[in-house]
């Protein structure tokens, strides 16, 4: 009788209330310098330059933690600014809040195979970067908006 029931009053609540559906979330994959991300809200970021990696490798025990800057392209609503950003601190833009997110940083002596330090020096770029290094940074982004700017503007017509 129960199973009854329930079988009748199922269809009847798909009915009044529609098929329920698993709201698909709003990832996008990690990117590389260059590359821009979509952050949502109408702001995009790219990073451009690692300026400092300072973080310790995952296999070393380390007195300070160090930290992780990044010149980025920012674009809010249609204004773009190049800002430096910082691993996990928030930064302010006009309407809500950005936050950076990289992979870790390469195991302490981890180099291609092959590769001596030499050779590894010798592939640099002109603001001294390792090239190799540099391309295997992965960067995800997360915005925050505004509550005053996240909600929708009240008519003011009577």
């Amino acid at each position: 009788m129960i199973k009854m029931l329930l079988g009748l009053l199922l269809p009847a609540s798909v009915l009044v209330h529609g098929p329920q559906q698993a709201a698909a979330p709003d990832v996008q994959l990690p990117v590389a310098l260059g590359e821009t991300f979509d952050a949502g809200h109408h702001v995009t970021v790219t990073p451009l330059a690692i300026i400092e990696d300072s973080r310790c490798p995952p296999d070393v025990m380390c007195i300070q933690a160090g930290k992780l800057l990044v010149a980025a392209r920012i674009s809010e609503l249609g204004a773009v600014s190049e800002r430096t950003m910082e691993e996990h601190v928030p930064l302010r833009l006009r309407r809500g809040m950005l936050t950076m997110q990289a992979n870790p940083p390469p195991a302490a002596g981890s180099q291609d195979e092959g590769q001596s330090d030499a050779d590894m020096n010798n592939d640099t770029s002109e603001d001294g970067t390792n090239k190799d290094a540099a391309s295997s940074y992965r960067f995800t982004f997360s915005y925050a908006p505004d509550i005053a700017s996240s909600q929708p503007r009240a008519n003011s017509g009577a």
